[in-house]
C-alpha cells in the first residue's frame, strides 16, 4: 500500500528553468552569460567555471527569467547542484598534464571549478545567494540524491528556499564526438508549501522499479507543458520513489 505524503515529506516547487544544449553551444551560453550578469568578478568567474555549472547557472537564470518574482529575498536560499559525472574529462586532462609537466603544468583553478562543489558555489556567487550551497551525488544516481538532499533540506533547515539543479550529458562530451554531446540541467526552486502548484513528494512503501532515472525525461516533462499536470517519478535504492506533481493531487 503506498504511504500517504505529508507536509514533513513534500514541499512546493515554485519554478523550475530548463536547459538543453549541444557540446558546441556551450561557449556562446557562457558568453551571454557573462555579459548578461556582468559585475564585480562574474565575468572572470563564468570564464573559468566548468560547462556543467555553465548549464548549472543558465538553468537558474531561466528559471529566474520565467518567474521573476523569485529575485525578491533570494539572497538568503540555499543552493544544490547534483551533476553526473562533473569535470570527468577536465579531471583527466589536468591529470595528463601535471604527469607530463609537474605543477607548472596545472592550475591552481582546478580547485575550484572542478570540484563537485563548483557549480553550487559559482550560481551563489553570480546571484549573490548566501545561503547553504554544496554539490551532491556526482554519479549515476544524481537525480534521486540531488532531489532528496534538497527535500531534506527544505524541510529540516527551512532557509526561504532551496535551488536544486541538476546536470547531465546525454553522452560523454568527448572533443571529437560527431555529433556533439547533448548536455541539460534541470533548476527547481524549493520553498515551503504555498498553494497546490507543482509539488516534490517522497512516498515509501512502493514496489522496487529496477533503473534510474534520467534527466532527459525530468526535462522534457517540465519543458512539453507551460503548466505540468500529470506525475513524474524518480525511484529510490530502497524502494520508496520522489514525485514531482503538477496542479492538485489526483
Amino acid at each position: 500500500m503506498q504511504a500517504v505524503a505529508s507536509a514533513i515529506d513534500s514541499c512546493t516547487v515554485a519554478a523550475w528553468g530548463v536547459i538543453r544544449a549541444f557540446q558546441d553551444e556551450v561557449p556562446s551560453l557562457r558568453k551571454s552569460l557573462a555579459e548578461r550578469l556582468d559585475g564585480g568578478a562574474i565575468p572572470q568567474l563564468v570564464k573559468y567555471a566548468a560547462d556543467d555549472s555553465i548549464l548549472a547557472l543558465a538553468a537558474v537564470d531561466r528559471a529566474l527569467a520565467a518567474f521573476p518574482a523569485l529575485r525578491e529575498g533570494v539572497e538568503e536560499w540555499a543552493v544544490l547542484v547534483a551533476p553526473r559525472f562533473f569535470a570527468r574529462l577536465g579531471a583527466i586532462a589536468t591529470i595528463g598534464r601535471y604527469a607530463i609537466h609537474g605543477p607548472r603544468g596545472t592550475s591552481p583553478l582546478m580547485i575550484p571549478t572542478q570540484s563537485l562543489h563548483a557549480p553550487s558555489a559559482t550560481i551563489s556567487l553570480a546571484f549573490g545567494m548566501r545561503g547553504p550551497n554544496y554539490g551532491v551525488g556526482g554519479g549515476p544516481e544524481n537525480i534521486a540524491e540531488g532531489l532528496l538532499a534538497g527535500l531534506s533540506l527544505q524541510r529540516e533547515s527551512r532557509p526561504p528556499g532551496t535551488w536544486v539543479v541538476l546536470t547531465a550529458w546525454d553522452d560523454e562530451p568527448l572533443p571529437e564526438r560527431d555529433p556533439p554531446a547533448v548536455g541539460r540541467a534541470v533548476a527547481l526552486a524549493l520553498v515551503d508549501h504555498v498553494d497546490d502548484r507543482m509539488s516534490l513528494r517522497l512516498v515509501g512503501a512502493k514496489p522496487k522499479e529496477e533503473g534510474v532515472a534520467r534527466l532527459a525525461s525530468l526535462s522534457d516533462f517540465l519543458a512539453s507543458l507551460e503548466g505540468p499536470r500529470g506525475t513524474w517519478s524518480c525511484p529510490l535504492e530502497w524502494g520508496g520513489e520522489l514525485q514531482l506533481s503538477g496542479g492538485v493531487e489526483p
